[in-house]
């Protein structure tokens, strides 16, 4: 997919009308296809319709993580993108305290959209954050 999928994308955004490119560049911060698996995992996860609405919706979400040891813990999360990285989803999100943080999908057992909205910070790149982060994260 990757220089086939880039080379797609560039000829869709080179299309677009003027007036549109600010779609184009608002659709790559909310959703990274990153095409290099970290494993072959090919759960169905029905919460990502949720996340994906809320990262589209800017609102936050309440999300319940599973964590090592079966221990189940809630964050109140801004979620600002979604990263298909393969076949696995991740979420790119903000705490309320601002750290930004990554978790895998398939960790999420439960996600109530609340209805208190989010501002993105401005700037914020989503492919640029998610390579830095899983350089770090493979480094690690």
């Amino acid at each position: 997919m990757g220089a086939e999928a880039k080379g797609a994308m560039l000829k869709l955004a080179t299309g677009l009308p003027a007036s549109r490119s600010d779609v184009e560049r608002d659709v790559r911060n909310r959703i990274y296809l990153d095409p290099n698996e970290w494993n072959t995992s090919r759960e169905v996860l029905p919460i990502l319709s949720a996340l994906r609405q809320a990262v589209w919706e800017n609102r936050w979400a309440r999300v319940t993580f599973l964590r090592a040891r079966r221990v189940l813990v809630e964050r109140d999360i801004a979620p600002y993108g979604l990263v298909a990285k393969g076949t696995a989803w991740y979420i790119v999100w903000r705490s309320r305290d601002g750290k930004m943080r990554v978790n895998c999908v398939a960790s999420a057992l439960d996600a109530t959209i609340l209805d208190e909205g989010f501002d993105r910070k401005e700037g914020f790149d989503l492919e640029g954050f998610w390579t830095a982060w899983a350089q770090a994260f493979e480094e690690s």
